[in-house]
């Protein structure tokens, strides 16, 4: 069920945001690209560059052991936030994308078998495409949601190229 939040929490919660509280018109909704970060985390984040920064799990001098710290006390929040049963189920990546393609890429090596076929969102067909090329699968196509409705659409061969 969602939440229809009131006036009032919605600029209490704007108000964790200094993007959207130095700019109080800002309706921002470009959240696939860019997502804005409330004040903790842009807090945290200086903290992090002004304190710890080094390759965390890389080294074993001060700043590299202080990063690695830092590192997987996040690893540890994100694991008790989602109800994780261990912090080795909780990889992180550079973005959405990634973790998308992340996903995709490992449930087709685990789950597609000759034959099957996938159904699919357009924005999503890039990493499904990168099975046709693998031994689990040699699905012809895969089907894409369009205007309304799934249709056909031919993966293209990865390993041709096209003379411009």
């Amino acid at each position: 069920m969602s939440k229809i939040f009131n006036p009032e929490e919605i600029r209490r919660i704007r108000a964790d945001f200094p993007l959207l509280a130095n700019y109080p018109d800002t309706a921002y909704l470009d959240n696939a690209a860019t997502t804005q970060k409330p004040a903790c985390v842009l807090n945290a984040l200086r903290d992090y560059y002004e304190c710890s920064n080094a390759n965390p799990l890389r080294g074993l001098y001060d700043l590299s052991v202080r990063a690695t710290d830092v590192y997987e006390d996040a690893r540890e929040a994100v694991r008790g936030f989602i109800n994780a049963a261990s912090t080795e189920e909780i990889i992180f990546t550079r973005n959405a994308s990634e973790s998308l393609n992340l996903i995709a890429y490992s449930a087709g090596s685990a789950f597609l078998k000759p034959g099957d076929e996938i159904l699919i969102y357009p924005v999503y067909c890039d990493p499904m495409w990168a099975h046709r090329d693998m031994d689990f699968y040699d699905g012809p196509f895969c089907r894409v949601f369009v205007d309304g409705e799934w249709k056909e659409k031919d993966i293209p061969d990865t390993n041709e190229t096209t003379e411009q």
